[in-house]
């Protein structure tokens, strides 16, 4: 049978009048027996479909017309795996985006060199304090303090590609001018083709506090034990 053929891969020359594939040569029983020439569309190792040429019953096919439309095929195999590729990485950037949008904590991308923002997570507007429009006309730069941004840019510039930072401890700025620690966690990737850096960051403004202050406690017991000793 013909698919058989196709689905081992083979292309079907018919051109002899017979009945042998007159199911398939016939146009519904519209045009009577046709020749044809029937080749497998691939993507990758499946057969998705077949590209049928006809011609009159007593038409014979050249050699060059049967590579011909081999080659056709074939092309129209690739476009369809590229189609394939497009719609499965389609679906996978989306199911990114969402894992991107709704995870915890303040996450952002910036392009290298500009550091200007180019996307945020809820997470990040209600922590921060701006909207999302008004982030997305920042820079990464203007969530630093004001007296940290000249070093720290000349720094973030010089970065060389593939450089990760891993809990590295930032200060940055909120909308209302309150300053917080956070922890922060960068990498490089290409976002809608631009080298970029993905940013994830924990508030560690609490956990600080609270061991300044143990510090702070220890300090003074120490300072109390050598004037009791004294």
């Amino acid at each position: 049978p013909l698919w058989q053929q196709l689905e081992a891969e083979q292309m079907v020359l018919h051109s002899d009048g017979s009945q042998q594939h007159a199911q398939f040569a016939t146009d519904e029983g519209q045009h009577g027996l046709l020749s044809f020439i029937a080749a497998p569309l691939r993507a990758g190792d499946t057969v998705l479909g077949m590209l049928k040429v006809n011609a009159d019953p007593v038409f014979t096919f050249s050699q060059r017309q049967v590579a011909y439309v081999q080659i056709l095929a074939e092309s129209l195999g690739a476009v369809l795996q590229l189609r394939s590729y497009a719609a499965q990485l389609s679906a996978s950037e989306l199911q990114y985006r969402s894992l991107f949008d709704a995870h915890p904590q303040p996450m952002w991308v910036y392009e290298r060199g500009s550091l200007r923002i180019l996307a945020v997570n809820r997470a990040m507007v209600r922590h921060y304090g701006y909207t999302e429009a008004e982030l997305l006309r920042m820079t990464t730069a203007q969530l630093w303090p004001e007296e940290e941004r000249p070093r720290r840019e000349v720094e973030a510039r010089a970065l060389p590609t593939g450089v990760r930072r891993d809990a590295v401890h930032r200060r940055h700025r909120k909308k209302d001018g309150t300053h917080i620690d956070m922890e922060v966690y960068a990498g490089d990737i290409t976002f809608n083709g631009r080298a970029a850096r993905q940013v994830l960051a924990t508030d560690v403004t609490q956990r600080m506090r609270v061991e300044r202050e143990l510090a702070r406690v220890g300090t003074v017991q120490r300072l109390l034990s050598a004037c009791n000793e004294a």
